[in-house]
């Protein structure tokens, strides 16, 4: 079950950034007002987050999240490793949110 939702996550996640991409091309070329483009792009980074957040949590339901964060010849991960990998998103989402 987590396996199917983690994958529909995914997917959402893949169109949310595509999208986000694309929103950020019209800006450039102004093909969209800057106020629209403002709204759009915090919709497509709450989604993304969202997303984001549903992957993990179904990774760590599946017990496989330590898996993606370890180290080769090591079994244990520590947490420290974990919460510096989700803050360096949460940093990059926000240095380029305020970009705009």
């Amino acid at each position: 079950m987590f396996t199917q939702i983690r994958k529909s996550a995914i997917a959402v996640l893949i169109g949310a950034v595509a999208l986000f991409a694309f929103l950020g091309i019209l800006s450039i070329w102004e093909v969209i007002a800057k106020e629209d483009v403002y709204k759009s792009l915090t919709s497509m980074g709450i989604i993304s987050f969202a997303s984001f957040l549903i992957v993990l949590i179904s990774l760590e339901r599946e017990g496989k999240l330590l898996e993606y964060f370890s180290v080769k010849g090591s079994n244990q991960v520590s947490g420290v490793k974990i919460f510096g990998a989700i803050a360096i998103v949460i940093i990059v989402i926000w240095i380029l949110s305020s970009a705009l």
